[in-house]
């Protein structure tokens, strides 16, 4: 057939090997580096030539895979975590506050606290303590729903409150440092266009029979430029009968 080119980066499909699970749900897809084989050599000393014999040795593999969304179950089942979704929970949040100049000296956060959750320092990172009536000095606050009342002496002080919000559903992974890593199957599936006839296409697929995330899993960069993340898998030895990789493109 004609020479390929690639000019999406395809979608994956993991198949996890202790229980059949699959994810395919993992976010936008920057790229795929789909099999880097690397087969090492090893150099035996031939005593009666100038030239040493070289033999081929271990091969290995892996695949790379860069993503510009994050998509937290899928993250979860490459770092092996446990994940819990359609959970009620309690979610830090943190805001910047300014007590007014005159009175009332109350601000209003954006979300209703839980009780007992508000933590309030100033810009010395002094804490300031929460008391159940007015507040008659500095450094004293009264929390009502979501709102926060401060003494007259702390009026235009700059301050920095976090607190708990009580949320009806939410997704909890949680890692606990002795999870065994996973065993996967991993396919990779697109299409290629010809090289001569863009406005043809061909459907191709990567089959890996059986491979770990190893290396760096890092969830993505927190900044205004939108850092994405990627995961590498190692290529492992395939189960009986299978190959370790089957690709398959149409004609």
């Amino acid at each position: 057939m004609a020479d390929l080119v690639f000019k999406r980066a395809g979608h994956l499909r993991l198949v996890r090997r202790r229980d059949g699970k699959v994810f395919q749900a993992h976010g936008i897809v920057q790229s795929i580096e789909p099999l880097n084989l690397n087969r090492a050599s090893v150099t035996v000393t031939d005593g009666n030539n100038a030239f040493d014999r070289t033999f081929s040795g271990a091969t290995t593999g892996g695949i790379v895979i860069n993503l510009n969304s994050f998509n937290p179950t899928f993250w979860a089942a490459v770092a092996s975590a446990d994940v819990q979704t359609g959970q009620t929970a309690q979610i830090p949040r943190y805001e910047e506050i300014a007590v007014p100049e005159t009175a009332p000296y109350t601000v209003t956060l954006k979300k209703e606290p839980v009780d007992g959750t508000v933590t309030i320092v100033d810009v010395n990172n002094e804490a300031f303590d929460e008391v159940p009536d007015s507040p008659a000095q500095a450094g004293e606050f009264v929390v009502n729903g979501s709102t926060i009342e401060f003494a007259d002496a702390d009026a235009g002080k700059k301050l920095f409150v976090t607190y708990d919000v009580e949320v009806d559903k939410a997704t909890r992974v949680g890692i606990t440092g002795t999870e065994n890593v996973d065993v996967f199957e991993l396919t990779v599936m697109g299409e290629a266009i010809l090289s001569d006839d863009e406005g043809t296409t061909k459907a191709d697929a990567i089959i890996f029979d059986s491979v770990m995330p190893l290396g760096d899993i890092n969830q993505p960069q927190r900044s205004k430029d939108m850092g994405g993340w990627s995961v590498s898998f190692t290529l492992l030895p395939p189960r009986p009968g299978r190959k370790a990789v089957d690709y398959i493109v149409e004609e």
